[in-house]
């Protein structure tokens, strides 16, 4: 699901600890939707599940460890 939104040209780096169910009503789809927010990063434990957001949110980095 691709959202086109123009982004404003400072737009606040965001990264989100955790994809779960909350993170992927809210969290990520307010940020995709959002003119003055650029999904920065996500972390999630769980490699599967952190891949599928990337793919979908497309994210500039992932991780695994939020150290």
């Amino acid at each position: 699901m691709k959202i086109n939104v123009t982004k404003e040209e400072r737009c606040l780096n965001v990264g989100v600890l955790g994809c779960g169910i909350i993170c992927q009503a809210a969290h990520l789809i307010g940020s995709t939707k959002a003119r003055n927010v650029h999904l920065y990063a996500i972390c999630d434990v769980a490699e599967d599940l952190l891949h599928k957001m990337a793919a979908i949110y497309d994210p500039d980095k992932i991780y695994t460890d939020y150290a």
